[in-house]
């Protein structure tokens, strides 16, 4: 009698688990955008992606959206308030190094890496040079992705295809 239950149990688990595995897809919703490159005006902070591209965006870009979120806030955070006042004071290039073993939102790497790059790409504000390639892509396909977690990402693909650049928004559970 308890070697029957036991068969029972194991196959409901199994039944359960075929049903559960028939959904293939984690991915809940998707959309897409094209985003003609329209540049960025010099000094350039120039952010060296992990994959050796360039992503080339104007420092008073930067400077504006930094200086917005932090009169947005109530606690102004002392290292975006750092940032900001010496992105306002340089009339040179920067070159920031993207590092995605320690994103934070204490330094400019970690801040482009959150949401500056993603909402400077979304409105074409960017110079792009890929790795290997001599031609600069002059639109990019914007894809934004849901999952069935709740987690969001968005991706930027040149016109050929090719990732260019990704960015998280939210995890999901």
């Amino acid at each position: 009698m308890k070697l029957s239950s036991a068969y029972i149990s194991l196959i409901f688990i199994v039944l359960f688990g075929c049903k559960t595995s028939q959904n293939q897809s984690f991915i809940k919703s998707q959309r897409q955008k094209h985003i003609k490159l329209i540049g960025a005006q010099k000094p350039f902070v120039v952010f060296i992606l992990e994959s050796g591209d360039t992503l080339k965006f104007s420092n008073k870009d930067i400077f504006l959206l930094l200086k917005n979120q932090t009169q947005r806030q109530t606690l102004s955070d002392k290292s975006w308030l750092n940032i900001t006042q010496s992105l306002s004071k340089t009339n040179n290039d920067t070159t920031v190094y993207q590092n995605l073993s320690s994103v934070d939102i204490k330094t400019l790497s970690g801040i482009l890496d959150t949401w500056i790059a993603r909402e400077l790409l979304l409105k074409g504000k960017v110079l792009i040079a890929i790795k290997n390639q001599k031609d600069n892509p002059k639109r990019l396909n914007y894809v934004f992705t849901k999952d069935n977690l709740g987690g969001q990402q968005g991706t930027f693909y040149s016109e050929n295809g090719l990732k260019i650049y990704a960015s998280v928004i939210a995890l999901g559970e």
